[in-house]
């Protein structure tokens, strides 16, 4: 997501999060419903995540704001750090 005044106000639950547009890469399709599972709710509708071919394509959808992702801290940290992701 996003950390512009047009996005949502974190933190979001994770009802909210889960309806929003998710993406993965291909090789991760099944983090969004370990992360639901993880949070105690359910991934709805998995075939809606969008799957990348690569992470690159992944970290371009979440930084436009087109999708929310999940990533490793260590590489989104300085993203994180200025604002551009939250």
């Amino acid at each position: 997501m996003r950390g512009n005044s047009s996005s949502p106000t974190a933190p979001l639950s994770a009802g909210a999060i889960l309806a929003l547009p998710l993406a993965s890469g291909r090789r991760w399709r099944e983090d969004w419903s370990a992360w639901a599972k993880a949070s105690g709710s359910k991934l709805a509708n998995p075939e809606r995540v969008i799957a990348y071919e690569s992470r690159a394509f992944m970290f371009d959808a979440a930084l436009s704001g087109q999708a929310v992702i999940l990533a490793d801290l260590r590489m989104t940290a300085a993203d994180v750090a200025v604002g551009s992701l939250v």
